[in-house]
């Protein structure tokens, strides 16, 4: 699952000389990739007095390759963020994870 965008022979900056990329997403599209990404809406309930979502409107694809996850202060007791995953898209057991967080 690599983007036809990531420049070839790209590898993690931890690289072991063994490591082989096999997943990769540069989010320079008009929306974000289904085919690898699911974005998530949970209403995950009550903790310390905050009522917490993951809310797909928190999740802005993409510009210049940047994927903007938002967190808010919606209302007095209530907190909302954006989520994607891969599950049941790719699911690694094991390897390298990294990204850019700016």
């Amino acid at each position: 699952m690599i983007d036809p965008d990531t420049p070839p022979g790209v590898t993690p900056n931890y690289d072991t000389g063994e490591t082989e990329l096999i997943f990769s997403d540069e989010f320079n599209g008009p929306f974000i990739n289904p085919a690898r990404w699911g974005i998530i809406y949970k209403d995950r309930g009550w903790k310390f007095g905050i009522h917490r979502f993951w809310k797909k409107q928190n999740v802005k694809c993409c510009d210049d390759g940047k994927l903007e996850m938002i967190f808010t202060h919606d209302d007095d007791v209530v907190y909302s963020g954006g989520r994607i995953d891969t599950q049941d898209r790719f699911q690694p057991t094991s390897g390298i994870f990294e990204v850019r967080i700016l």
